[in-house]
Order: C-alpha cells, then sequence, then structure tokens
C-alpha cells in the first residue's frame, strides 16, 4: 500500500488541494449572516462601495474605527465583481483559511518531513474551530494566516539564510496590520524575541531588524494610517489607545472571562484531534525525546508559539473564542510530528481515540441541547449548512485512524 500511494502521490497531493478547496469554500454563500460582527463588517463593506470611501469606514453612516482597513477592501472588491452577496464578506476567510493549510504543511515538511507536513495540513484543514471561523465574515481568520506567515517566513530564513523570507515576513505583517493592527507586530516579534533568548542566540533576533524588509512593511501598511488620520483626526486614539491597550487592560467590551476560559475552546476547537494532545505525555514522544538540537529548538519555537498566544490572551480581560486561532498552526506541526513518533514506534493510539469518541459524544449531545433550547438554529438547518463540519470531522477521524 505504500508503494502504491508513493506511485500515485502527486495525483494523491491535488485531490487533498481539490478537497481542500471544496471544504473551505464551496459553503461560504448558501447561508445567511449569522454572527454580529460578520453582519456589521459585512455592512461597512457595503457603505464603502455605495460611498465610494475606501478610506475612512462607516458602519451607519457614522465612521468606524474599530478595525483596519484590509477586510473591508477585500470584501467591497468582491461586491464590486458579484454584487451585495452574503457570501463576499466570507471570501477572505476562506482563503486564508485555505492558505493556513498549505502553511502547515509547508512548516511541517520543513521540520519534520513530508509525512509529516501533509498530517499537520489535515489537522489544520478539519480542525472544529479553524473550520467554523474560516466559514464567517470575521477578521480572525485573516489575521491568523499573516501571523502564521511571519513565523514560518522567518524560520525558513533561519534555516537557510535567503533574505527574501525576511521580505515575506515583513509583507506578512504589514498586511496583518492593515487587517487588526499592531497585534500582528506583538505576536511575532514577541515570540520571536523569546525563542532567540531560550535557545541562547540573541544574535538570531537581531538578524530580524532587516531595513529593506522594514520598507516593505512600511509601504504596505502606513499609506492607509496616515490617510485616514489625516481625514480624521480622532482615529489615532480611538484605534490605538481604545481598542488596543484599554480592550486588552479593561472590561469595556464586556467580554471578561475567567483565565480558564480557553481551556474548552482549545478541547473542543481541536476536534476530532484532541485525544492526540495525550501524545504529548508519552515518555518515548516527541517532548521527553525531542532528538537533535534542531529538533530541540523546533519544539521551542513551536511551544512558545502556541503558547505565548494562549496565556496572552487568557490574562487579557477581553475574551472571544476565535482570538487563539493562532495556535492551531503551532499545534498542528506539534501533533503530527508525535503522531508520527508513535508510528515510527509501531504504538496503537487506543487512548487518544478513546477520548476523541467521549469528546464526540458530549460535542454531539450538547449540540443537540442546544438546538432544542434556541430559536436561532433548527435541526433542519443544522444538517443543511453543517454538514461539512461534521463531515470534516467524520474525515479527520478516519485521516487519524
Amino acid at each position: 500500500m505504500t508503494d502504491a500511494i508513493r506511485r500515485h502521490r502527486h495525483f494523491l497531493m491535488g485531490l487533498f488541494i481539490a478537497a481542500a478547496a471544496f471544504l473551505y469554500l464551496a459553503h461560504i454563500g448558501s447561508y445567511h449572516l449569522i454572527e454580529l460582527d460578520e453582519g456589521r463588517y459585512h455592512r461597512v463593506a457595503m457603505e464603502m462601495v455605495l460611498s465610494g470611501d475606501y478610506i475612512t469606514p462607516h458602519f451607519d453612516y457614522m465612521p468606524y474605527f474599530e478595525k483596519p482597513i484590509f477586510q473591508y477592501w477585500i470584501t467591497a472588491l468582491s461586491m464590486e465583481l458579484f454584487g451585495f452577496r452574503e457570501f463576499t464578506g466570507r471570501i477572505l476567510p476562506a482563503l486564508t483559511g485555505l492558505g493556513n493549510v498549505f502553511l502547515a504543511f509547508w512548516l511541517g515538511r520543513t521540520m519534520y518531513g513530508r509525512r509529516a507536513g501533509i498530517l499537520a495540513a489535515i489537522i489544520v484543514a478539519t480542525s472544529a474551530l479553524q473550520l467554523i471561523v474560516a466559514s464567517i465574515g470575521v477578521m480572525d481568520m485573516a489575521l491568523t494566516f499573516f501571523i502564521d506567515a511571519c513565523l514560518i517566513s522567518f524560520y525558513v530564513f533561519e534555516r537557510t539564510e535567503n533574505k527574501k523570507y525576511l521580505l515575506l515576513f515583513y509583507a506578512a505583517m504589514g498586511f496583518g496590520m492593515l487587517t487588526k493592527g499592531l497585534i500582528a507586530i506583538v505576536f511575532p516579534v514577541g515570540i520571536l524575541f523569546w525563542y532567540a533568548l531560550f535557545s541562547k542566540r540573541p544574535r538570531l533576533f537581531l538578524k530580524l531588524f532587516y531595513l529593506p524588509g522594514i520598507a516593505l512593511f512600511l509601504v504596505i501598511a502606513m499609506p492607509w494610517y496616515y490617510l485616514v488620520c489625516q481625514k480624521n483626526p480622532d482615529f489615532f486614539y480611538f484605534f490605538f489607545i481604545r481598542e488596543h491597550f484599554l480592550r486588552f487592560a479593561t472590561k469595556m467590551h464586556e467580554r471578561f472571562h475567567p483565565w480558564y476560559y480557553f481551556v474548552p475552546v482549545l478541547i473542543a476547537g481541536l476536534m476530532p484531534w484532541t485525544g492526540f494532545l495525550a501524545t504529548f505525555f508519552s515518555k518515548d514522544g516527541i517532548f521527553r525525546k525531542p532528538g537533535s538540537l534542531r529538533h530541540k529548538q523546533d519544539l521551542l519555537l513551536l511551544s512558545l508559539w502556541a503558547g505565548l498566544i494562549y496565556v496572552f490572551y487568557s490574562v487579557s480581560d477581553s475574551k472571544l473564542p476565535t482570538y487563539i486561532l493562532p495556535c492551531w498552526l503551532p499545534l498542528s506541526v506539534l501533533l503530527a510530528a508525535s503522531i508520527e513518533r508513535c508510528r515510527h514506534q509501531g504504538r496503537w493510539l487506543g487512548h487518544s481515540f478513546l477520548i476523541n469518541a467521549i469528546l464526540c459524544l458530549l460535542f454531539t449531545a450538547a449540540g443537540i441541547v442546544y438546538l432544542m433550547h434556541t430559536d436561532f438554529l433548527t435541526v433542519a438547518d443544522f444538517l443543511t449548512h453543517g454538514g461539512l463540519l461534521i463531515a470534516s470531522l467524520l474525515i479527520g477521524t478516519l485521516a487519524a485512524a
């Protein structure tokens, strides 16, 4: 069977790409706007098209400064091409969600080989939270893609010393800055700082400061911020002070939750792969016996990447389930590497499948109870529009087996 897979690997890779594209794109026009922010962002882009003002976002014909401009631009362009259709606001999340699948393959292959790269891509593609966020018109999926692209670009630069990857790093950071602001700088730079420090290579962090890359970042990100500040003097305080620092440090948006809020988000959002987190604790696993120095450094980067983002939002006074989505790609690579280690050892992961079975049962029961007590979504609607989510969980479980 292995020989047959090798002979037809190009066909199978093409089939996987087609299946991933179908999974992320086929359904985005089949349901109405289902989330408060999704409706708001859709309206902002619509007013942008109607007014012709592509600098100052407006909601209900009033300036709206909570988010930057990039997703509004892509949605407005989609509306210009396809009309005021509901799926236009989901095009960028769907495409960046699909892009994240290929980023997972790139990083997994670079770190642990082609098989681990394919498995990492499957884990990302079929994880519940990733697929859900890529299916609604919110900005967290695009931000996740750009943060992931930043960190992967720098990692490949570290491995190759090819400075074109630093240019890619700064380009992704520039588009991230246009998508959701300073957080697109804070996460990549902060993670790489601690990575360089803990790996005892401070000069590695200094290599990040590449003048052509910084110039590229400024060319991409700064023109819109300059123009919107020129037209709206109150933009700077509202966006940078209120929407960044005060939002993180206070309960102003009434999104306060306890520190353990993201524990169930992580458990449910990683389905159907949650049970494989147990492989991290194996005495012969990748954490206890990482192998070479290179693999130790890879584990450090992936752990800091997922861990710092998780802790950052856990201590924040503003929490939403979508915030920790940038943890998914490093977790997928860690899971892929861990499962590969178990495969090499000839271990059958029965405990992981048992955990998954219990979680799927609880997840299904919770979904049925929710549908019985809400007027927002009927059982028929869920079966009609949630079919791809159900299919992804099933396909992911089969892929794991």
